[in-house]
């Protein structure tokens, strides 16, 4: 099981870089109905958001929180009442 977040360096570092669509995991069980090809486009991730936010914590005084589920299957970005919370289309396609 993938966790819904990932943290990376120092918690208590002055700087906290949020990746909210750092994954395009899809949790065993949830079927999108999408081509496989389109989980690596952006409309499931944030292509290298997660590779940079790992390089600005290595230079040190920074700490990253990484969404670790796609926007596709919910977006973080959302309030829990929110109408996009869960998608049903995104970028063209019925989900």
């Amino acid at each position: 099981m993938t966790a819904p977040f990932h943290i990376l360096g120092d918690p208590s570092a002055p700087i906290l870089i949020i990746a909210d669509h750092a994954s395009n995991h899809v949790p065993e069980g949830i079927d999108l109905g999408l081509p496989p090809e389109v989980m690596n486009e952006h409309v499931a991730i944030d292509i290298g958001v997660a590779e940079v936010a790992e390089l600005l914590v290595k230079k040190g005084n920074a700490c990253a929180i990484l969404g670790g589920v796609s926007r596709l299957v919910i977006d973080y970005n959302r309030e829990p009442e929110a109408a996009g919370l869960v998608p049903v289309h995104s970028g063209g396609h019925h989900i």
